[in-house]
């Protein structure tokens, strides 16, 4: 991705999955692009948007985990979860219950269909 300062890469089955993070102000978007059986990747799909780069896991059975801290226009920082089912779309973004924190990056470990997802502050458990 021309222009990306940073990624996430992540994969585990057929499936591999990038998020790309491009440095700029608060409001970047959360963008995951994915690769299913050694295809190209695909399209590119704005989450939601992003004070921090997104992370991303794939599970064993190629299921797609990507977590960011969710900058709102009111100032409110959120650590989000979408998760997409082994070449599926994105679900809707969900909050998670880890401190958001706009200057940290998130980490997502991932051992067969568990996963945990950390933040600078704790930690949170995903069976997907």
């Amino acid at each position: 991705m021309p222009g990306a300062s940073r990624f996430s890469l992540a994969g585990d089955a057929d499936v591999v999955a990038l998020a790309p993070w491009y440095e700029g102000p608060a409001g970047n978007p959360a963008v995951v692009l994915t690769s299913v059986d050694d295809r190209p990747f695909g399209t590119p799909i704005q989450l939601d948007t992003s004070s921090n780069p997104p992370a991303v896991g794939v599970d064993s059975t190629g299921d797609v985990l990507a977590t960011w801290t969710s900058h709102s226009s009111g100032g409110i920082d959120t650590q989000k979860l979408s998760i997409s089912w082994h070449g599926g779309p994105f679900s809707t973004p969900q909050p998670l219950d880890l401190p958001a924190n706009p200057t940290s990056t998130s980490t997502i470990h991932t051992i067969g269909t568990r996963s945990l997802i950390t933040s600078e502050f704790d930690g949170l458990f995903v069976n997907s």
